[in-house]
Formats: structure tokens, C-alpha cells, sequence
């Protein structure tokens, strides 16, 4: 494949307000030889894609890597982060778009090309330096609904070591169910949108989806980096995010398949604790349920116990 067609295309008419009149009316936009439209996926084109004007000389050949260096001066790392991937409406698919691939402009004057990307991220785990042996995680819930639930979830991710919390597209108020003020400790992050989250994620964690319909928690491997997404109490998480994420862990149950959402972020989250633990890979000192004092002072009463109804049954 080294040809497409531009079959979607920007008219003057809508640039620059003319037409037909339409409400809301359409914004002035710069002049532009190309127009690029950019979205993460996991979002939906329409609501999420970004579009990029690109300064072209008449006629000037159209490549793959033209679009690719309109993507890196935009901050995306299209060599190690994320894969660019555009449709081909031949295939009727989304595929890869290689540097020496070269489209066909549309015919007309009054149309500008458009080329429409989509980002999808790299399953694969990239070498990161001076990390600790159990790596790190972050967790957080995309379309948040009930603060309280966040509250305990954020007290649960402090007491097993997260490095951040985050929600995307609700805001968060302090909750009086986080007892511990795990805000003093473990920062929370806002997205606004899929695609300022997807844009800001640290370079080599995974992204896991915890939602029902995955793999069972108890032959789950977590990954050294995570990044734990949850979805809302009601609706959970949006099918097309899980399928965005490289892994998929679900909570096995007897009677009903969906839990609480600060529970089955908690249940994750010490699960992965604790088969680090098993594995001896932990490197944290660990906060024990009672001290060494009062442990002795306990077993020295039992023993005390112990001898006395020795002593009533003789």
C-alpha cells in the first residue's frame, strides 16, 4: 500500500462561515495547505479529535512522514509511545501509517485534505532506569459519579504504595471517607478528557482495565508499571477504553458479577501487593497490624491463660 485517497475533505464554504447559514456558526480557521485530526484511542473521533493546521506550498506532495512530524511537534512520541494508525477504506480498517506512504489529493479548489489519525498505544514494556524492583502504579476511575467511593479508594491506594491517583472528566471534593487525608501523600490528577489522560501517561507503564469481562484476578500477573483505570459506579468502564488498555483483569464473584467501585479497585490493588510480597519482590518495610511490645504483651497473656485452666483442671 503506498497511495490513498483523501475521501474526507474540509470545504471552504464551513471555514469560512459561507454556505448555507447553520447554527452554531462555523469559525474563522487559519489558511491551511492540510488539516490533521488527531484522536487517542479509547475516545471517539467526532468528540475527541483535535485537528492541526499544516502549512503547505500548492500541489506539494502529501507522505506519511509529513503527518508523523506534524504529530511530533506536538508532543506525541510516535516512535516509542504510540502507533499511528489511519483507515483504509479498502480494507475498511484501521492500519499503520509508514513514513513513505503517499496520498492523493482531492479534486477541487474549495476543499482542503484532511487526514484523520488515530493514536493507539504500544503494548510493549520499555526499559525505565533507577526504578525500585516492585516498579509503581497509578490508579484512578474515568467518568467518577460518587466522590465517597473515590475517598476510600484514594485511602486504600496510600496505605498499598500508589504513586498517583488521577480521575478523568469529574472532579473530585475532599471526602470524609478518606480518614487518612491520603491527599497530604499520594497526588490526584484531573484529565479533563480521554485525551489529555492518554497524552499525559508516564512512557512504559501499562494500561490495565478493571471491569468484568477480563481476566480472573487470581492468574493475573500485574504489570512492574501500571496504570489501574476503573469506570464509573453505574455505567462502569466504556468498552472502548478496556479495549485501549493492553491488559483486562476481572474480580471473580459467586452472586453478583459487579462490585462497588472502591472495592474492586482495593481488592486490585492489594491483590498485586500481595503476590509481590509472595514473589520477594516488595522492597518497602512493611507497617505491622500490632508492635513487637504489644505483640510479647499478647502472647505472654495467652501463655498466662494457658496455665491457669492447666492448673483449675488438675
Amino acid at each position: 500500500m503506498s497511495l490513498l485517497l483523501l475521501a474526507d475533505v474540509i470545504c471552504m464554504s464551513s471555514l469560512t462561515g459561507g454556505g448555507s447559514s447553520r447554527f452554531p456558526l462555523q469559525p474563522l480557521r487559519p489558511a491551511a495547505g492540510l488539516w490533521v485530526r488527531y484522536y487517542f484511542h479509547g475516545g471517539t473521533l467526532n468528540r475527541d479529535g483535535k485537528l492541526l493546521p499544516v502549512h503547505m506550498p500548492p500541489g506539494a506532495p502529501i507522505s506519511g512522514e509529513t503527518i508523523l512530524n506534524v504529530l511530533r511537534a506536538e508532543g506525541i512520541d510516535v516512535e516509542n509511545n504510540y502507533n499511528a494508525m489511519i483507515y483504509d477504506s479498502e480494507l475498511q480498517g484501521w492500519v499503520a501509517m509508514p513514513p513513505d506512504l503517499t496520498f492523493q489529493q482531492p479534486a477541487g479548489k474549495d476543499c482542503l485534505p484532511r487526514v484523520d489519525v488515530m493514536l493507539n498505544a504500544i503494548n510493549t514494556e520499555l526499559p525505565m532506569a533507577q526504578l525500585p524492583a516492585d516498579g509503581y502504579f497509578t490508579c484512578g476511575v474515568v467518568g467518577l459519579s460518587n466522590g465517597v467511593n473515590l475517598g476510600t479508594l484514594w485511602r486504600s491506594a496510600f496505605q498499598l504504595g500508589a504513586a498517583q491517583m488521577f480521575v478523568v472528566g469529574s472532579r473530585y471534593e475532599p471526602q470524609s471517607s478518606d480518614v487518612t487525608k491520603s491527599w497530604r501523600q499520594v497526588p490526584l490528577v484531573h484529565h479533563e478528557d480521554w485525551n489529555a489522560f492518554a497524552a499525559a501517561q508516564p512512557r512504559g507503564a501499562l494500561w490495565v482495565a478493571v471491569e468484568m469481562g477480563g481476566e480472573p484476578l487470581e492468574t493475573f500477573e500485574h504489570p512492574e508499571r501500571a496504570v489501574y483505570i476503573l469506570g464509573s459506579e453505574d455505567t462502569g468502564l466504556p468498552d472502548s477504553v478496556a479495549r485501549a488498555c493492553h491488559r483486562h483483569v476481572a474480580l471473580p464473584s459467586v452472586r453478583y458479577a459487579s462490585f462497588n467501585v472502591a472495592v474492586a479497585g482495593s481488592i486490585v490493588l492489594y491483590d498485586r501487593f500481595a503476590k509481590q510480597q509472595r514473589k520477594g519482590k516488595g522492597d518497602t518495610e512493611l507497617v505491622p497490624s500490632l508492635s513487637e511490645d504489644a505483640t510479647a504483651s499478647a502472647a505472654s497473656a495467652a501463655l498466662d491463660l494457658d496455665t491457669e485452666l492447666d492448673a483449675e483442671s488438675t
